[in-house]
């Protein structure tokens, strides 16, 4: 009988840990590769890499994290990269975050998810 039990408590503790990892951030989003363009309308930078990343948007998903009115999930990203400056590009493949801050740095990001060489 303690056997039994034993096992009952294992395939519990298995099952549990597949529910809470199916409730993980990156499940949420499918796990799909997602770029979070951090910006300030006020910033001319901003400005300059905003059509290279509109052109990006229509490929992949983006959000768009302009950071005087963030929602829940900018600000969590904010957080965990530790947010200095705009513009900066967050980009979400398999599970890992990059980050790119600057506007020749977030346009070559850009570029090169658009198939384009960018410049140095």
């Amino acid at each position: 009988m303690p056997l039994k039990r034993a096992f009952t408590f294992v395939l519990s503790v298995i099952i549990l840990g597949m529910v809470l990892a199916g409730c993980s951030s990156d499940s949420v989003t499918n796990g799909k590769d997602k770029i979070y363009l951090f910006y300030s309308p006020q910033c001319p930078h901003c400005e300059n890499v905003m059509p290279y990343v509109k052109n990006v948007s229509k490929k992949m998903d983006v959000d768009f994290c302009q950071v005087e009115e963030m929602n829940d999930e900018c600000k969590a990203i904010a957080k965990k990269i530790g947010l200095k400056g705009v513009p900066t590009a967050v980009y979400r493949k398999g599970g890992e975050l990059k980050v790119y801050v600057g506007e020749i740095k977030v346009k070559n990001l850009m570029l090169k998810v658009l198939g384009e060489k960018g410049s140095t």
